[in-house]
């Protein structure tokens, strides 16, 4: 049985970044403006380990859809607004021109295009 909305979900623990970050209060205003105080299970700064967590059915999480690429173990829900995060690389000065740097960019910017999964448009917060 699909959810209808995030409220749904309530019950479940939620493993999310540490309080205090931008990405964690953001997880915690997410479910409170669906209706529920999130139960916080696993805090951290890990989203790698968050996905580890839902794969083997002990959480529900806030991952960028590239973590959870097509793997059948997860289900993907859109959110309002169709958030994003941004992903930053630095380099030491002088260096973001070597062909490693640029190669590792260039290689996290194709899987971020290509493995951008098409989600299904279900609205998780009522109107």
């Amino acid at each position: 049985m699909e959810p209808s909305g995030l409220a749904e979900l309530a019950e479940l623990p939620l493993a999310r970044e540490p309080a205090g970050t931008d990405s964690g209060e953001w997880a915690r205003a997410v479910c409170r403006s669906a209706g529920f105080e999130p139960r916080v299970r696993f805090d951290g700064p890990d989203t790698l380990l968050h996905s580890r967590f839902v794969a083997n059915g002990h959480a529900l999480t806030f991952v960028p859809a590239l973590i959870a690429g097509d793997d059948p173990r997860f289900r993907l829900y859109s959110l309002p607004g169709d958030p994003e995060r941004s992903l930053f690389t630095a380099v030491r000065t002088g260096r973001s021109g070597h062909p490693a740097v640029r190669a590792s960019r260039d290689a996290l910017a194709q899987a971020a295009t290509e493995r951008r999964p098409q989600v299904p448009s279900v609205e998780l917060f009522p109107a």
